[in-house]
């Protein structure tokens, strides 16, 4: 058995789980995995942004 069936089964609930729910729950949690994805993301962009604005390269040396 691979992992396909598996994310069938989950794909499957999930959006059973997203039917049965209220408008304004399902829009709080997508909310919320959005800004948690952002959070999560912010401190690598800035990073990725320092080295661009300053030129360094410390993968180079």
């Amino acid at each position: 058995m691979g992992i396909a069936p598996v994310v069938v089964l989950l794909s499957n609930t999930l959006i059973e789980l997203f039917m049965k729910m209220e408008k304004e729950v399902k829009d709080r949690i997508v909310r919320n995995v959005l800004l948690s994805l952002l959070i999560y993301a912010l401190p690598v962009l800035l990073m990725f942004l320092y080295f661009w604005i300053t030129g360094q390269k410390p993968w180079m040396k």
